[in-house]
């Protein structure tokens, strides 16, 4: 819960040292005890992974799977996403291609509503009253 949507939101180092202390509080009051030496310890005897860990492998999850869908609309900015997972792309820009492909989506609608808007208005004009 506490990364739900990270992996299309740049994360800056301010937020994940946030992060980190957060899920630092949570091990301290899980194991009843303040010495980060016995933190780290169970966290890496549980393969409990650090944070900018976590966020990493969410990133990476999530670009894998935007490059395997079969769309249209995401095919136009798989060469990207394919950069951003071979590592030539930081992954700030995920956010820049989330935005993008937000903009796509709503221009698609708006082009898809005018024909509509066309259609119905020709078709009102071409109504014959009896």
């Amino acid at each position: 819960m506490l990364f739900y949507g990270l992996e299309i939101c740049p994360v800056s180092v301010s937020d994940m040292r946030s992060l980190e202390f957060t899920v630092k509080r949570i091990m301290i009051k899980l194991f009843r005890t303040y010495d980060s030496g016995i933190i780290n310890s169970c966290m890496s005897h549980f393969d409990f992974p650090t944070v900018s860990e976590l966020v990493g492998q969410r990133i990476y999850r999530f670009l894998l799977k935007w490059n395997l869908l079969d769309n249209i609309l995401f095919k136009v900015c798989q060469s990207l996403v394919h950069k951003i997972i071979v590592g030539r792309l930081p992954c700030y820009n995920l956010c820049c291609l989330c935005a993008c492909f937000c903009m796509l989506i709503a221009c698609v609608f708006i082009v898809f509503f005018f024909f509509v808007y066309v259609a119905i208005e020709v078709f009102s004009m071409n109504k014959v009253d009896y």
